[in-house]
């Protein structure tokens, strides 16, 4: 395999971008700059709190004369104001073509909501050329080589971009065309250890680090203060056996509703509504809600209430339908308790569907009542609260959750082309936002995964800091790739504190913890995890990956097993039973996980861990064939330079395993974090070049 090289710094262009924006757009021009920056492109804008005066005059009408691309950026804001020293900036920008060349590439209008172009209130210059869209400003690398092309293209090459509209080929965030582009080769739920380079990423969708310079990780903390900080599990006691009930009647579980409605095209709005609802009493303290995971598949058992509630460990169920006729809306259920089998309350709901946030925030504070479980001020608000006006905008998120629940490749990217179209109906859905940090390009590489997943993230915080979900997507960010462990701490404790039942902020908290030694507390947060979703194969796989990690290679080897009963073809279960015998010394039985892992998903980590499996076999020259194959492979994708590090060590090359390690640090690869615990580095651990690189990520002062 060739020599790695590590990713280049970009250097500063000799051409510069000026951004103009109306003052309300600040954030938008912000997310802008630093992602065009962050690739070498030199951005120009006026930052000041008062404009005017001579300096000022002098100073925009030179950057203005001498930038080689104008982006002026049109919103619903420019639209509304007559007046701005953006309208000056656009006169001396239109200026500014009376002396070009004709084809020369200058004016780049950016539309970051729904203005139309058609009678935008804007220079007719801006008019004859073709405008991009970028709902909430998310820029993706798409765009920025787009700036890039403009400003290295020759005279005559064009005016601006191409036409960015709804359906069109260009969409707004890269790749979503499941046709033609498969970016996603692993599930994306955001839960798997996948998210380390054994499999890359996180079994799950998740988030990157966002680079807002300027801007930074300030937002706005609605009511952060009225939400009761988070009780780590391994703080809280649990009283005496003889003192709970058998079955706990505050732990529930939100069974799968029946979907009853006559055009199969409705059929998202059952998974939709069940999800609304589980999520609705994960937000309340007093209760302690089954992962959807769990229900979902112990409902597909066909068990009876007696038993899902046995397995479940859960006292209450909550189980009922959903039809769709037109624009009218029933939805019916039941409240059972399962000792008694009981009906606790029942009610049908029958309205329009524009009422649907108001049925689903009834139904949450009637199953409070019915167990008596006292609300929260801060609770009843976050329940009441309505996530976006436009009905449109929900169906279409509700499509891409019923793929995103899918766990699939083709789901993943069915999921982002919804969470997509339902920010181009609005801009300001911040759940849309969320729904697009979990779901992850896999293919790309982490930098590219932070502009292009990071973005909607901290877009999701920025307009609404009460999402748990969004807060577990920064904690990833924090996590993974910006190695910041205190940051990432307290967004993992945010997003539990706002969703305590939250199963996959319990296990990511654990995953986080263990990483850095923290042993027992990690430990309790996966148990915990386990404990809400005790039938996720994820889940119940990362819990074997900690056992493996501290290196209890049985357990590990029994958590695996476990997991592949759930779910026989989740493939990481495999390859955490493949590194557990490995670390025994059970080589064959190692490789025969390996293999199978690769039968269920032939991705570069799963090959790199063939390759791992040769070699620990005895089998040289099979591994060196896995090398060549990532070696090509990394001319189409991002490969994890972990992979024939790992190999190369097995073979004994420790200069070029060291090599390709290094290049892994500056990838900033996801498997960095697990430098310290991963006992497979165990023969290099004392050497000095892995202290060193322990110490880049941050593992050792």
């Amino acid at each position: 395999m060739s020599t790695p090289t590590a990713a280049p710094t970009p250097e500063p262009s000799a051409s510069a971008v000026f951004l103009s924006y109306a003052r309300e757009d600040t954030s938008a021009a912000l997310r802008i700059a630093e992602a065009l920056r962050s690739q070498g492109v030199e951005v120009w804008f006026d930052q000041s709190e008062l404009r005017g005066g001579d300096a000022w005059d002098q100073k925009i009408r030179r950057q203005i004369n001498e930038c080689s691309l104008f982006i002026p950026i049109i919103s619903q804001h420019t639209q509304a104001r007559s007046k701005g020293y953006f309208r000056l900036e656009w006169k001396l920008a239109v200026e500014q073509t009376h002396l070009m060349l004709e084809g020369v590439p200058y004016l780049a209008p950016v539309v970051i909501d729904s203005t139309p172009d058609a009678g935008a209130a804007v220079p007719t210059e801006f008019l004859r050329v073709q405008w991009i869209r970028l709902p909430g400003a998310l820029p993706t690398p798409q765009f920025v080589g787009q700036v890039k092309l403009l400003l290295d293209a020759p005279v005559g090459s064009g005016t601006a971009f191409r036409s960015v509209q709804r359906g069109s080929d260009f969409a707004p965030f890269d790749k979503l065309k499941a046709s033609t582009d498969r970016e996603v080769d692993a599930p994306p739920t955001r839960v798997g250890r996948a998210l380390r380079a054994r499999l890359g990423w996180i079994a799950g969708a998740t988030a990157f680090i966002i680079l807002l310079g300027a801007f930074g990780w300030k937002r706005l903390h609605q009511n952060s203060d009225a939400v009761p900080p988070y009780e780590p599990a391994a703080r809280r006691s649990a009283p005496p056996t003889s003192e709970k009930p058998a079955l706990d009647p505050h732990r529930i579980a939100v069974l799968p509703l029946d979907n009853f409605s006559p055009d199969a095209k409705d059929e998202y709005l059952a998974g939709g509504m069940t999800e609304e609802l589980t999520s609705s009493l994960s937000k309340i303290s007093g209760l302690e809600v089954i992962s959807r995971t769990s229900s979902d598949r112990i409902k597909k058992a066909g068990k009876n209430l007696s038993e899902i509630g046995a397995e479940l460990r859960a006292g209450t169920l909550l189980e009922g339908s959903v039809s769709k006729a037109g624009d009218q809306l029933r939805i019916s259920v039941q409240l059972i308790d399962v000792a008694s089998q009981r009906h606790l309350w029942s009610h049908n709901y029958d309205a329009e569907f524009k009422d649907v946030f108001k049925m689903r925030s009834d139904v949450a504070e009637r199953v409070a009542e019915a167990l008596k479980v006292k609300l929260l001020g801060t609770e009843v608000q976050r329940l009441k609260k309505e996530p976006t006006a436009n009905l449109e905008a929900y169906q279409l998120y509700l499509k891409g959750r019923f793929h995103w629940f899918k766990w699939s490749e083709e789901g993943a990217i069915k999921a982002r082309e919804y969470f997509t179209q339902a920010l181009v109906v609005d801009p300001n859905y911040a759940l849309a936002y969320s729904g697009i940090a979990d779901t992850w390009n896999w293919k790309a590489a982490p930098r590219q995964v932070r502009l292009e997943v990071g973005m909607a993230a901290s877009k999701a915080l920025e307009l609404d800091d009460t999402l748990a979900e969004a807060h577990l997507s920064m904690a990833w960010i924090k996590f993974w790739l910006d190695w910041n462990w205190d940051a990432a701490e307290i967004e993992f404790k945010r997003a539990l504190a706002l969703k305590p039942s939250l199963a996959i902020a319990h296990d990511g908290y654990g995953h986080s913890l263990i990483s850095r030694g923290r042993i027992d507390e990690g430990f309790a947060e996966q148990k915990k995890a386990v404990d809400l979703d005790p039938t996720s194969a994820a889940i119940m796989t990362n819990l074997g990956w900690s056992y493996y990690d501290t290196r209890k290679y049985e357990q590990a080897i029994d958590h695996g097993r476990k997991a592949i009963e759930l779910d026989a073809s989740f493939m990481i279960a495999h390859t955490m039973v493949g590194f557990a015998f490995a670390l025994q010394g059970k080589p064959a039985e190692a490789l025969a996980e390996f293999q199978k892992a690769l039968s269920l998903g032939r991705n570069p980590w799963n090959i790199g861990h063939l390759g791992f499996g040769y070699a620990r076999a005895g089998k040289p020259e099979e591994a060196r064939r896995i090398i060549a194959e990532l070696d090509e492979l990394s001319k189409q994708r991002y490969v994890c330079a972990g992979m024939p590090a790992l190999i190369y060590m097995e073979l004994g090359e420790k200069e070029r395993m060291f090599e390709w390690l290094e290049k892994m640090v500056a990838d900033r690869d996801t498997w960095c974090v697990w430098l310290k615990q991963e006992p497979v580095w165990e023969p290099v651990r004392s050497d000095p070049r892995f202290q060193a690189l322990m110490k880049k990520v941050g593992l050792e002062k």
